[in-house]
């Protein structure tokens, strides 16, 4: 597994406790894992406090998204990392505004609780670095408090050196570059950001359906023009190389086109933000975004949703307070609006999640259909794969093959294995 996985422990921690107390059951997993969830949700208010006079706005914003609500349900390690790294920025901020250093102390040991989540916490530590020079305009002694973290990690590092022979921190520092240095250029100056901002925008849906109200319709009207531009350009670059393209590529284009429109409005609230507040407040929330974009377009080994999940809680603060400078709280008829906005954003991320929960459900039911299959034959029903289909597989009693230690008696291996021709199952598999 130390060759393997490319993040630290405390997820798969935290899921052992889980299962000690209350049992490895699907219900006990997921249960465990909504709790880092309404946690980050709760730091998200807590902060959006801080941030505007909006707060349940900027709450529901990130909330009722695609991004959150597939991470919350799920038993990853991405929604425990944003939670850290929530409570650590709250903390983080009360500090320095009432000069306890309990606070920071505890920001300290959350942000070291986020790293060792996910390696993406270590970026807490020079985002909050420039947010406290901005505030402070010197060093204190709030500096200290951010070498938790670091100390922290180079600890990991090397102690996983010792125990496996190589740092756990530095193999997942050499395995993400992979996708840049085997792609061409092009791929990676236009490709990558066109459809990072499609993540961004699809994950952060809020920033969509709220768009026609926090930005003029000229400002919509060139941004489409735009984006439309760069999606045409963009498809010409990715159909030769993208299966999807080639085949769909109107289908494909124009929910690319959607999507990377909606990111370029996330990606706008922190300039937008600068330009009117200037302050440390809007720095810190133009960096959280820009800078998480930055990582998952260029720095990241893929492209994904838990790659932008951690910039959705600043996205849905900047949302509020772009409605903050439109006097949301003395216009009934915009609060109306703004509500309606978030319901459409929320039913379709529901209807997103669902569908999230029904793929990841189709590894337990290739399971059962296999085994339903398979229940007449003779001698032992080996199978190939791994994730929710290996442990549903193993939960049924049919063992793992393994190309090194599996044996077949009297025939040779490859001769021995049979396969289901069955359309119905073949998809399922085949994806797993």
């Amino acid at each position: 597994m130390s060759e393997i996985t490319k993040n630290p422990p405390l997820a798969c921690y935290y899921a052992a406790a889980i299962g000690a107390i209350a049992g490895w059951s699907e219900r006990a997993m997921h249960l465990g894992f909504l709790l880092p969830a309404l946690a980050m949700v709760l730091g998200t208010y807590r902060l959006a406090q801080r941030f505007t006079r909006s707060p349940l706005i900027a709450t529901a914003a990130t909330l009722l998204t695609p991004g959150v609500l597939t991470s919350a349900t799920s038993v990853m390690c991405d929604t425990m990392m944003l939670a850290f790294w929530t409570w650590a920025v709250v903390l983080w901020v009360e500090g320095l505004d009432s000069g306890k250093q309990r606070y920071l102390l505890a920001s300290g040991l959350l942000m070291a609780g986020a790293v060792l989540t996910k390696y993406f916490g270590i970026c807490l530590v020079p985002l909050l670095f420039v947010y406290s020079i901005a505030r402070q305009r010197r060093l204190g002694v709030w500096a200290y408090y951010l070498a938790l973290p670091i100390f922290l990690l180079a600890g990991w590092q090397f102690w996983t050196h010792l125990m496996y022979g190589h740092g756990n921190f530095s193999a997942a520092l050499g395995f993400a570059p992979q996708r840049l240095t085997d792609a061409l250029w092009y791929m990676v100056l236009i490709g990558s950001p066109l459809v990072c901002a499609s993540f961004v925008g699809g994950c952060t849906l809020s920033a969509l359906t709220l768009a026609p109200l926090v930005w003029p319709r000229k400002y919509i009207l060139v941004g489409i023009l735009v984006e439309g531009v760069l999606v045409a350009a963009g498809s010409a670059i990715l159909s030769p190389h993208l299966h999807a393209f080639r085949q769909q590529w109107s289908t494909v284009g124009l929910e690319l086109a959607v999507c990377a429109t909606a990111g370029v409005c996330v990606l706008a609230l922190p300039a937008a933000d600068i330009w009117k507040q200037r302050s440390a407040d809007s720095l810190l929330l133009a960096l959280w975004v820009l800078g998480t974009f930055v990582f998952t377009a260029f720095l990241n080994w893929t492209i994904n949703a838990r790659s932008v999940l951690p910039l959705i809680p600043a996205a849905g603060i900047l949302l509020a307070r772009r409605l903050d400078t439109l006097g949301i709280a003395s216009v009934k008829r915009l609060q109306a609006e703004v509500a309606l906005a978030l319901l459409a954003s929320g039913l379709l991320s529901f209807w997103i999640a669902q569908a999230d929960a029904d793929w990841a459900n189709s590894a337990k039911q290739a399971a059962f259909v296999l085994r339903q299959r398979t229940r007449n034959e003779t001698g032992t029903v080996w199978f190939q794969g791994h994730w929710g289909f290996q442990y549903y597989m193993e939960q049924l009693g049919m063992p793992p093959f393994d190309y090194r230690k599996s044996t077949f008696s009297g025939r040779p291996a490859c001769g021995s294995v049979k396969q289901l021709r069955d359309p119905g199952v073949a998809p399922a598999i085949h994806g797993l």
